[in-house]
C-alpha cells in the first residue's frame, strides 16, 4: 500500500542547528503537525518521521551564499518536491515561496 498523499510540505529550508527568530517558531510548529499529513523539508537529517531530505547549505547561517542558494532552490527544486508529493499546499514560515 502505497502513503497517503500529504496534505501539506513544510518548508524547512531555513532551519539551522543555532535558530533564532523564524527557526525557533517553525521547529516548535513542526514539532506540533502530524508527520504523516506535513512532511518536513529537512537540511539537518533529522529523525522527524516522513522528513524529506533536502540541501544543508541553505540556512542563514550561510550568510548571502547560503540566501542565495536558499532562493535558487525555492525556484527551481521545491516545485519538484511539491509536484512528486502531490501536496496541495505548503507551509512556509519564512518569507520565500516558489513563483509557480
Amino acid at each position: 500500500m502505497s502513503a497517503p498523499t500529504p496534505l501539506a510540505l513544510f518548508n524547512g529550508s531555513y532551519l539551522s542547528e543555532r535558530p533564532t527568530g523564524i527557526g525557533v517558531v517553525a521547529r516548535e510548529l513542526v514539532a506540533a503537525l502530524d508527520p504523516a499529513l506535513v512532511p518536513l523539508l529537512d537540511p539537518l537529517d533529522g529523525e522527524r518521521p516522513g522528513s524529506v531530505a533536502i540541501p544543508d547549505d541553505l540556512s542563514p547561517e550561510q550568510g548571502r551564499a547560503g540566501h542565495m542558494r536558499r532562493l535558487i532552490w525555492t525556484q527551481r527544486q521545491l516545485p519538484k518536491l511539491m509536484r512528486a508529493s502531490g501536496a496541495p499546499l505548503l507551509l512556509s514560515p519564512c518569507l520565500r515561496r516558489p513563483c509557480w
